[in-house]
C-alpha cells in the first residue's frame, strides 16, 4: 500500500490520518465505515521505524491512565487493587515476563495483580468453583475443565508467538496477528481461570502480544465499557461471534496510537497550567451560555479538547458516570502540560473550574460540604460509590497518593 515510501512521507500520512481519525470522533461519524478507517491507520503507522513510534515513552505515561481507567471499569478503587494493577503493568513492561512465557504466564500475571492484597496468597490460583458474569448468560468453563481449556488455548499461543518475526517483517500478517489475539484472549475470558481479577489479568496479556509485535498497549475508558462488555458477550455466548470485539480492539489499537503521538508531540511545548487555563477560559467565556446545564459538558469538553489540541496541548477526555444514570455521564478534559523537564497533568472539569486549593475534598472522608455545593449547582441526586468514583480519577492522575484534592465553584 505504501511501498518506498520514505519516514518524512510515511509520518505526514499518518499525522492526516490522525487527524482525519479525530475529527471523526469529535464529529460522531468515525465508527460508520467498519475497519477501513482503523486498519489504514494501522498499515502506514505500521511502516514507521520503531523510534518514529514513540514506543519508548509508552510506560510511565500508559501505566498511570491504566490504572485510572481500569479502576472505574473494574470498580477496583482500593489501594491495594491499584498497587496491584501497578505491578502487573510493570511486570509486563519488564524483560522478566520473557522467560518461558506461555498460557500460564497469565497465573504470574495474577499473582502480581493479587501481590498488594490482604491475601496474597490467592493470586495465580485457578478457581474450583463455578463463575458467571453479571447479566449474562453465558455458560463459562466449569472448573474440572479449566486446565484442559488452557492447554487447548497454549497450542493457540504457540501459533501467535511463531507469527511475532513474520509480523515484524512481513506487513501483510499484521492484521491476521491482531485478531488471533484478540479471539485469543475472548477465548480465556470464557474459561474464566480465577475466581477474581479474569478482565484485568486477560488484557494485560493481550497488551503482552501487541508489544510484543511493537504495537502500542490499550486500555478502555469508562465510557466504553458497554460497548465492549456488549461486544465480548457475542464472541463468548452461543452467537460466537468474534465481528464486534475485534472491530472495538482495531479502534482502541487506533487510539494509543493517537495519543501516543500527541503525547509525543507536546514534550517539544513547555505549557504551564496556568497556560492552559487561560486558553481553556477564552473558549468557556465564547461558548457557556448564563446558565449553566449539565448536558452541555460534553460538548462542552469536546470544544475545549479541540481547542488545547489546536494549541498542541495533548488532551484526553473521560466520560465518568457522576450523576443520576437517567443523566448523561459527566465529561471533562485531561491535558498535559509540561512543567521543566516533567509532564504533568492537569484535570479541567468544563462546568466548574480547575482544581485550586479552596476546598478539600477526600474519598475517604465526609465530603457533606462538596455535596452541599453539588445541590447548589442543580445535581438532584448523588451516589456515594460514583462520588468516590468521580473523586479518584483525580487521584489516579497524581504522583503521590496523599495528594489532597480542591475543587473551586463558579460564582
Amino acid at each position: 500500500m505504501s511501498l518506498n515510501k520514505t519516514q518524512k512521507e510515511l509520518e505526514e500520512i499518518v499525522s492526516k490520518l490522525s487527524e482525519d481519525y479525530i475529527e471523526r470522533k469529535r464529529t460522531r461519524n468515525l465508527y460508520k465505515t467498519g475497519l477501513n478507517i482503523p486498519k489504514r491507520l494501522l498499515i502506514f503507522y505500521y511502516q514507521l521505524n520503531r523510534e518514529n513510534r514513540h514506543l519508548d515513552d509508552t510506560a510511565e505515561s500508559f501505566i498511570k491512565h491504566y490504572i485510572a481507567c481500569e479502576s472505574i471499569l473494574e470498580n477496583a478503587h482500593l489501594n491495594f487493587e491499584k498497587q496491584g494493577l501497578k505491578e502487573m503493568y510493570e511486570y509486563l513492561f519488564s524483560n522478566e515476563i520473557n522467560e518461558n512465557f506461555d498460557i500460564y504466564t497469565l497465573l504470574d500475571l495474577h499473582r502480581k495483580l493479587f501481590s498488594k492484597a490482604p491475601y496474597p496468597e490467592a493470586g495465580g490460583l485457578i478457581r474450583n468453583s463455578e463463575a458467571h458474569i453479571d447479566g449474562a448468560p453465558i455458560n463459562l468453563a466449569t472448573p474440572s475443565e479449566i486446565r484442559i481449556e488452557l492447554k487447548f488455548l497454549d497450542n493457540d499461543l504457540k501459533e501467535i508467538l511463531a507469527m511475532q518475526e513474520e509480523v515484524k517483517t512481513n506487513k501483510s500478517y499484521l492484521f491476521t496477528y491482531i485478531d488471533k489475539c484478540i479471539i485469543l484472549s475472548s477465548r480465556l475470558i470464557k474459561v474464566h481461570p480465577f475466581v477474581d481479577g479474569n478482565g484485568r489479568t486477560i488484557r494485560a496479556f493481550l497488551n503482552k502480544l501487541f508489544m510484543d509485535v511493537e504495537l502500542p498497549p490499550i486500555y478502555i475508558s469508562s465510557n466504553e465499557n458497554k460497548t465492549y462488555k456488549k461486544a465480548m458477550q457475542k464472541a463468548i455466548g452461543e452467537e460466537n461471534d468474534f465481528t464486534s470485539i475485534i472491530k472495538f480492539y482495531y479502534y482502541k489499537i487506533c487510539d494509543s496510537i493517537i495519543e501516543l503521538e500527541a503525547s509525543h508531540k507536546n514534550k517539544t511545548y513547555n505549557k504551564s497550567a496556568q497556560t492552559i487555563m487561560n486558553l481553556v477560559n477564552k473558549i468557556k467565556s465564547n461558548i457557556i451560555p448564563s446558565q449553566i446545564h449539565y448536558s452541555i459538558d460534553e460538548e462542552l469538553a469536546g470544544a475545549i479538547k479541540d481547542y488545547l489540541d489546536e494549541q498542541d496541548i495533548t488532551s484526553q477526555i473521560f466520560n465518568i458516570a457522576f450523576f443520576e444514570p437517567s443523566l448523561n455521564p459527566h465529561a471533562f478534559v485531561i491535558a498535559n502540560y509540561q512543567e521543566g523537564d516533567k509532564i504533568k497533568q492537569l484535570l479541567i472539569d468544563p462546568l466548574f473550574e480547575n482544581i485550586s486549593k479552596d476546598i478539600k475534598i477526600n474519598p475517604y472522608n465526609s465530603n457533606a460540604p462538596f455535596l452541599e455545593n453539588l445541590k447548589k449547582y442543580g445535581v438532584s441526586a448523588i451516589d456515594g460509590n460514583e462520588l468516590s468514583k468521580y473523586i479518584l480519577i483525580f487521584y489516579n492522575l497524581q504522583q503521590s497518593p496523599n495528594y489532597q484534592l480542591t475543587k473551586k465553584f463558579p460564582n
